[in-house]
C-alpha cells in the first residue's frame, strides 16, 4: 500500500517547489529591495543634516578664507552646496535638486536643505515605482548659530 502512495507523489514536489518559489523569490528580494531603499534615505538624511549644521556656523560676516570670494548668505548656500553634493554622488545616487536657502530675520535666521534625489533600485526583479519610490527627498532646517542682535 505504501509503494502505491508513493508512487502516485512522484512529481508532487517539483510541482510544489515550482509553485511556491516565485513567492519566495519575491518576498526575498523584496526585503533586499526595502533595506537597500532605506539605508539610501538614512544616508541622505544623514547627508543633508550634515551639510545643513555645517552651513548654519558659518558667519555670513565673517567668511573664511578657504571659501572665497563670496559675500553674504550665499556664501552659507554655496558652502552646504559644496558638502552636500559630493556626499550624494559618492554613494551612486542622482541629485536632482540639492540647494540650500538662507532666510529670516534676527534672531530667527534659518539655513534650509533640501535634497530631492533619483533612487536606483538594486534589484531589477521587482517593478519600479509599485514596491519601492522613483525618488527620495530630504529636508532639513537649521537655526544659525551666528546671530547677532548688535552687529
Amino acid at each position: 500500500m505504501a509503494r502505491f502512495h508513493r508512487r502516485h507523489r512522484r512529481g508532487a514536489n517539483a510541482i510544489e517547489f515550482a509553485l511556491t518559489l516565485p513567492v519566495f523569490l519575491l518576498v526575498t528580494f523584496g526585503m533586499m529591495e526595502y533595506g537597500w531603499y532605506f539605508a539610501k534615505t538614512a544616508q541622505v538624511n544623514g547627508a543633508v543634516a550634515h551639510s545643513c549644521r555645517e552651513g548654519s556656523l558659518i558667519d555670513p560676516k565673517n567668511v573664511p578664507a578657504y571659501l572665497g570670494s563670496c559675500t553674504g548668505y550665499g556664501c552659507v548656500e554655496k558652502q552646504v552646496e559644496d558638502l552636500l553634493i559630493p556626499q550624494i554622488t559618492s554613494s551612486n545616487l542622482a541629485c536632482n535638486d540639492c540647494s540650500a536657502t538662507v532666510s529670516g530675520s534676527v534672531p530667527n535666521i534659518v539655513v534650509d536643505c533640501v535634497a530631492d534625489v533619483q533612487y536606483i533600485p538594486l534589484t531589477a526583479y521587482l517593478p519600479a515605482n509599485v514596491v519601492t519610490p522613483d525618488r527620495i527627498l530630504a529636508r532639513t532646517r537649521v537655526r544659525a548659530e551666528w546671530q547677532r542682535l548688535n552687529p
